[in-house]
């Protein structure tokens, strides 16, 4: 028998960060309120079973499962059960884990392909940055690009005009920082380490 008090927690969860990800809602200033989030409209979807079988399945670890997916794209909670979901949040809790040692994996692969840290940040007005590209061909996380966003604030002065990948890739990569447990000063010192050597 599905949970219907579990599927409705996961519904709420999922229906907040999937704001947070895709719009202006901010799901730390309203603690993950949505206010149409009702168990009557619950109950009311076609696919309130995924959201059961999802938060079933991911007791205890559903907002990172939900974040580790947003961060990618909008995705259906149907697709949720998916291998490649599954993949994600593997990846990145493995991250998580081991965040000082992913991260200053992710930053010398960026260095190593650029001359400097300036250069990880050089665009025109149609391409991506060298750091952008990394996130979108999956050779670096995108945690590692939310903390060094953190750090640096590079992101609103990117000169891209272009209207497809950019305006939701930015969108997603800044709303990620507020949930990285991350310490700033070992971040910074990684950073200075990597591109000083």
């Amino acid at each position: 028998m599905v949970d219907s008090r579990q599927g409705f927690d996961a519904y709420t969860l999922y229906l907040s960060l999937k704001l947070h990800f895709t719009s202006d809602y901010d799901w730390v200033k309203y603690n993950g309120k949505v206010k149409s989030a009702t168990f009557d409209s619950y109950l009311k979807r076609k696919d309130k079973y995924h959201f059961a079988k999802v938060g079933k399945k991911y007791k205890g670890e559903l907002k990172d499962f939900f974040i580790s997916n947003f961060i990618h794209e909008d995705i259906w909670i149907g697709d949720m059960l998916g291998k490649e979901c599954e993949n994600n949040y593997k990846s990145y809790k493995k991250y998580i884990q081991s965040l000082t040692y992913s991260f200053r994996r992710d930053c010398e692969v960026l260095e190593s392909s650029t001359e400097g840290l300036d250069t990880l940040f050089t665009c025109d007005n149609n391409t991506h940055p060298v750091i952008c590209r990394s996130v979108l061909s999956r050779t670096i996380s995108p945690i590692t690009y939310g903390l060094i966003e953190s750090r640096l604030q590079f992101t609103d002065a990117l000169p891209i005009e272009e209207e497809y990948v950019w305006p939701e890739f930015k969108t997603r990569m800044k709303k990620l920082i507020p949930f990285l447990p991350y310490d700033k000063k070992k971040v910074s010192e990684i950073m200075i380490d990597v591109w000083t050597k």
